[in-house]
């Protein structure tokens, strides 16, 4: 009965925040700061919860599989190490390289950019 009433709390307890978060979101308006933190942390939660949930089915699928224990970890793991390096290696490219928008946007004083413009010679399709 304790193993009830102990899933019925966090059942509620985790329900009833979306509720909570609603009302302070309507009565109590927050700075944008504490605004970006909370979703930030609720990103990073969800983002997380979904991340072992795929690495558990990951690791029962491969020692359903035939692999060892050890094997599926290293793979699962592996996979984890590989995505979070090309995350981060993509976000600094992107960090570091300028966009289309911001170049033009920062050209706007200066001379344009060039143009070239390409003649194309007529063709004749074989009937003249």
């Amino acid at each position: 009965m304790n193993e009830i009433l102990l899933a019925s709390f966090i059942g509620l307890a985790t329900t009833s925040s979306a509720m909570v978060g609603t009302a302070i979101g309507l009565y109590y308006p927050l700075s944008k700061h504490p605004f970006a933190g909370s979703l930030a942390f609720a990103a990073g939660a969800v983002l997380s919860a979904l991340a072992i949930d795929l690495a558990y089915h990951g690791a029962v699928h491969l020692l359903h599989a035939g692999f060892s224990e050890r094997s599926s970890r290293a793979f699962v793991g592996g996979g984890f190490a590989a995505g979070a390096v090309i995350y981060c290696c993509a976000s600094s490219y992107l960090e570091l390289s300028p966009t289309l928008v911001e170049i033009c946007y920062f050209r706007k004083d200066k001379e344009p950019l060039p143009a070239t413009r390409v003649r194309n010679q007529r063709r004749s399709n074989g009937t003249s």
